[in-house]
């Protein structure tokens, strides 16, 4: 494996710029509707996504949707997108208003609650030399030749009946209010998270990113032992520093946190760092993403040593388990999240990934 270059991110973004010039964005009056989107991501590494039950997604994906919803504050768009031939004659201009007020009924309603999730018939262990590679990890540390290298591994869980892709990410919601929600659908497969963690913002010239890093178990007392601990702080810290290295010398004005704070959520609290910037020229989203990931929070350091401990030893493939996923603009506006939290649902079967940081 490798990780994606310069020259990859540069193909799809030409790609977007010939389907940008093809699309005419029309609005009701009075309206501002937000530019249309391309929503999608990429495999943690090129080729990480060969084998099931990653392969529908492959090493990446873009899709501009049918559909599109946004809230910016207290307002609100819904648009939808449509073909050439979907606006010749007026029977078909009137579908497509049909469609679109079905949509704006359907987003009236609250929605359904969750159903009950079926049975859980098996839990399988994806790999019994979990412990024996942790330890090689240690050792390959001991060397000196790494900082820190993050393993990682799926799990299979088998219920008695099939998923429901909405269903889950309803339960999602409920649960974890301060995440991202994101699904990926294909015709076998869905690939669907809440994930604590953003990547990258970009809107004009100013963005937006985090450190997320060090964790314990939630409950009050643990925060002060979370700040306290001297391996969370410096792996922590080696977050930050990778991310100033990478965005500061791109921007006119740079600010991170000066200590991190402690970001709870339902089950867990992490290290955070705010920080923020403006450009000192454009820049398109995926040129940021493509200079921040992996972060260390999900790789190593160093980062490239890391990245080839990592598709050398580690016997499963990590699919988009911990990469970017988010949307983009013709404009280069974008935001990508790190997608934590996450499993991917095949009928009955869910895999869900966890990782594990091992540091000096």
């Amino acid at each position: 494996m490798r990780r994606y270059d310069e020259d990859e991110i540069a193909d799809l973004r030409r790609r977007a710029d010939e389907l940008w010039r093809r699309v005419v964005t029309a609005a009701a009056p009075g309206c501002d509707a937000p530019r249309p989107r391309l929503f999608g991501g990429f495999a943690f590494d090129v080729g990480a996504a060969s084998r099931e039950p990653w392969n529908e997604l492959g090493d990446g994906c873009f899709t501009l949707p049918r559909i599109l919803y946004a809230r910016n504050g207290g307002a609100a768009s819904l648009s939808l997108a449509a073909g050439g031939r979907e606006l010749t004659r007026p029977a078909d201009r009137d579908r497509l208003l049909d469609e679109l007020e079905a949509a704006a009924l359907a987003l009236a309603f609250d929605a359904v609650a969750p159903g009950e999730l079926p049975a859980i018939e098996t839990i399988e262990p994806s790999d019994a030399g979990w412990t024996a590679e942790i330890e090689a990890i240690r050792a390959a540390i001991a060397t000196g030749r790494f900082e820190k290298i993050v393993a990682a591994r799926p799990s299979r869980v088998e219920f008695a009946a099939p998923l429901d892709t909405v269903d889950v990410l309803l339960r999602l919601e409920r649960g974890l209010r301060a995440s991202t929600r994101f699904a990926f659908c294909r015709e076998r497969s869905a690939f669907l998270g809440a994930t604590p963690e953003r990547l990258i913002a970009r809107r004009g010239l100013e963005i937006e990113t985090e450190a997320l890093a060090g964790s314990i178990a939630a409950g009050n007392e643990h925060a002060v032992r979370l700040l306290e601990s001297g391996k969370d702080q410096r792996e922590h810290q080696l977050v930050v520093d990778a991310i100033v290295r990478q965005l500061e010398p791109l921007c006119a004005r740079f600010e991170a946190a000066p200590a991190p704070r402690v970001r709870e959520l339902r089950e867990v609290l992490h290290l955070h760092t705010p920080i923020h910037g403006t450009l000192a020229s454009p820049r398109h989203v995926l040129e940021l993403v493509e200079r921040l990931h992996p972060t260390p929070a999900v790789g190593g350091v160093p980062t490239a040593a890391a990245m080839r401990w990592i598709a050398e030893h580690e016997p499963d493939e990590r699919g988009w388990y911990a990469a970017p996923v988010g949307w983009f603009d013709a404009a280069g506006d974008g935001e990508f999240a790190v997608a934590l939290r996450s499993c991917v649902l095949r009928g009955r079967e869910a895999t869900p990934t966890e990782d594990l940081s091992v540091g000096e």
